[in-house]
């Protein structure tokens, strides 16, 4: 179906042009923006324990298993 779907698009199969390695950027991305936040909020006076506890499960899978 796709050669190389992990570093490569194949917008003729999938009709997108993006890739696993595009897309675990943009994730991993948005989590340090999220990771932010929470030091914003911290900075700010607010607890924000509840939303570390949440954050530690927020992952952007590995395909290399590290």
């Amino acid at each position: 179906m796709c050669d190389h779907p992990f570093s490569k698009g194949n917008h003729g199969i999938t009709g997108r042009i993006t890739a696993w390695l595009g897309h675990a950027a943009d994730l991993k991305g948005l989590l340090a923006n999220i990771a932010d936040m929470i030091v914003l909020g911290e900075m700010a006076g607010c607890g924000m324990s509840l939303e570390e506890v949440m954050a530690i499960g927020l992952i952007v899978p590995d395909p290399w298993g590290r």
